[in-house]
């Protein structure tokens, strides 16, 4: 989910004259990866599906990494996928905060805006695309 907008600096910053105004980036992230959790779906108070699972991203040369993903409301056909398909995802990076007992606890994770099967060519070449117009679009808004 790419989003621009400007932030005026604070009082005592350090900040050019010439710049009154900041671009702000864009918190979007894009996620290829193999599925190793089992998808678990439940349903929060007031009604919303939640889907959670995790991608495990191999590059070679590189540390394995594992993201968590969450997709609130997601369509049907997720329910279907199995362990080890490859999907594409894009989303938002959060980091959000829950009680768990007596301590206040965080876990960061990719809130999910789309997502299919890497093998439905089509709709993943779209999913990247559209990820790619997003940031591209940023980056314009930043440079103007």
């Amino acid at each position: 989910m790419a989003t621009s907008s400007t932030i005026t600096p604070q009082a005592g910053t350090d900040s050019t004259s010439s710049q009154a105004e900041l671009p702000i980036a864009c918190n979007h992230a894009l996620i290829i990866g193999e599925l190793v959790t089992e998808p678990e779906t439940r349903s929060l108070p007031g009604g919303t599906e939640l889907l959670s699972f995790s991608l495990t991203v191999r590059r070679t040369g590189a540390q394995t990494t594992s993201v968590p993903m969450v997709w609130y409301d997601p369509p049907k056909r997720v329910h279907s996928w199995k362990l080890g398909v490859h999907i594409v995802a894009t989303g938002s990076v959060v980091r959000r905060f829950y009680r768990a007992g007596a301590v206040t606890a965080s876990r960061t994770e990719v809130t999910v805006d789309q997502a299919d099967l890497v093998t439905r060519r089509a709709a993943a070449k779209r999913i990247v695309s559209q990820a790619n117009d997003r940031l591209a679009a940023t980056l314009d808004a930043v440079e103007s």
